[in-house]
């Protein structure tokens, strides 16, 4: 640890994920640190994350760095925002990929990746602790829509879904509301238009996957590949059929993302995600990049590089 002051509540600045997890651990921070939506820097995936955590703290001349939700690389933990003495910095991530990594760089760590908590949970524990009376029934359900989606549980994902979905575009306004109303169901009531056109977002996205998809039963399991727009974890979940690896391709800018998800235990596609595609995440859920090679090679390179990932987890298991 680099040094153990207090954390001060008046100037910090939180860099979180743009997904609903990053999104309500924003909110959570923002409602009990008691600080405006302009401390809050969402980051997408494919971004420099390491320039953007350095000019959040430039530009908010913050002393207090609250990361959130985002899977960082080793050689980002080595950038001069890592290393200022001057910066308080605290971690809060639930990705698995990031239990290999050193984390000392960080003056807190709150961290866990047995896959039953998100990020926003962790969030939620430390204000509980801190500042119990700043958290209240709204945080704690705003944290419970993100834990049944962000964990891919699939128990009750209708409303995750649609605020998910709203949070692709307008996203500081979009905190801006969910702050100054008492409940996630009041955020949706006063979004409504939005939503909804968010719910026909949603649908062509399946239809888009579903007219893309291509089974292949010739792997160690079941593999089912398919082109998305925009969200993933809602796509797959409409693919999967049961005991499938679902494999999305996304644009992300000039980038194509590779989302990977799985409703197998036997299975973990963070590791998959690390090996093939540069990438990490969750023993269910993961991402990562598609290269040039796999565009050019199709499907079938793609369904060849994860079916041999594969392959060497499950031996791997079967042998211990």
């Amino acid at each position: 640890m680099a040094h153990t002051h207090d954390v001060g509540i008046e100037n910090a600045v939180i860099v979180t994920h743009y997904d609903l997890d990053g999104f309500v651990c924003a909110l959570c921070l923002l409602e009990a640190l008691n600080l405006p939506t302009n401390r809050v820097r969402f980051l997408s995936y494919g971004v420099r994350r390491a320039s953007a955590i350095e000019s959040a703290l430039r530009q908010s001349k913050a002393d207090t760095l609250f990361v959130c939700d985002i899977g960082l690389s080793e050689e980002e933990l080595d950038a001069p925002w890592a290393r200022d003495p001057k910066t308080h910095r605290v971690l809060f991530d639930h990705h698995e990929t990031t239990a290999h990594m050193e984390l000392s760089v960080f003056d807190e760590a709150h961290v866990d990746f047995e896959g039953s908590v998100c990020s926003s949970d962790l969030v939620l524990d430390y204000l509980k602790r801190r500042m119990p009376t700043r958290v209240g029934p709204k945080l704690m359900r705003w944290v419970a829509i993100a834990h049944d989606r962000d964990l891919w549980i699939n128990n009750d994902r209708e409303t995750g879904r649609r605020i998910s979905w709203l949070l692709k575009e307008q996203i500081h306004d979009r905190l801006e509301t969910a702050i100054l109303t008492p409940s996630p169901e009041e955020f949706l009531w006063k979004l409504q238009g939005q939503w909804k056109r968010g719910e026909s977002l949603f649908e062509d996205a399946v239809a888009c996957a579903h007219n893309t998809a291509c089974l292949f039963t010739d792997t160690p399991l079941p593999m089912k590949i398919a082109y998305v727009k925009r969200d993933t974890s809602d796509v797959a979940d409409e693919l999967q059929e049961g005991g499938q690896v679902i494999v999305l391709l996304n644009v992300f800018g000039q980038n194509v993302g590779i989302s990977l998800r799985t409703d197998r235990v036997d299975v973990n596609v963070a590791q998959i995600a690390r090996q093939c595609f540069n990438g990490g995440g969750h023993r269910a859920a993961a991402s990562g990049f598609a290269t040039r090679e796999h565009l050019m090679g199709g499907y079938r390179t793609i369904r060849d590089e994860i079916a041999a990932a594969l392959a060497d987890q499950l031996a791997q298991r079967s042998a211990t």
